[in-house]
């Protein structure tokens, strides 16, 4: 599952939601895809309830869900994936939103806007293992 922040472009400016790519290259709009797979599968009574639980707007807060929200986005992609294979309409989300954009509408943000931390070693660039007279790595 390759995982995504992204913006549709046309709406809301600074409205990031999650996103996964599909086979096609097209995204899917995970937090509302959860919610229709909850709704279709789980026969969830709250299904917007439970996604922005599991599978919330932002990557960071999806991250620290864990497991659970992790497996529920991967059972939800395979389900998507397959009504997606299988319908000859657009797939539309609970409240008839769209579920899935082609890669041209939207605009990718930084994976996780707002990590934690950074973890990068000096040594990894020419000029700093030369400037300390060290060998140069054949890699990282």
């Amino acid at each position: 599952m390759k995982l995504m922040t992204f913006e549709v472009k046309g709406g809301r400016k600074g409205e990031s939601r999650i996103g996964a790519l599909l086979d096609d290259l097209s995204v899917l709009s995970l937090q509302a895809a959860v919610a229709l797979y909850l709704k279709e599968k789980e026969k969830e009574k709250d299904p917007y309830g439970l996604a922005s639980r599991y599978v919330p707007d932002d990557m960071l807060s999806f991250l620290g869900r864990g497991k659970l929200g992790m497996d529920l986005a991967r059972r939800c992609l395979r389900t998507v994936s397959k009504w997606q294979r299988t319908e000859k309409r657009a797939i539309s989300g609970v409240r008839k939103e769209p579920l899935i954009f082609p890669s041209s509408k939207v605009s990718l943000r930084a994976p996780v806007p707002r990590p934690g931390k950074i973890v990068a070693m000096g040594l990894n660039f020419r000029d700093h293992a030369e400037e300390n007279k060290v060998p140069i790595r054949r890699c990282p």
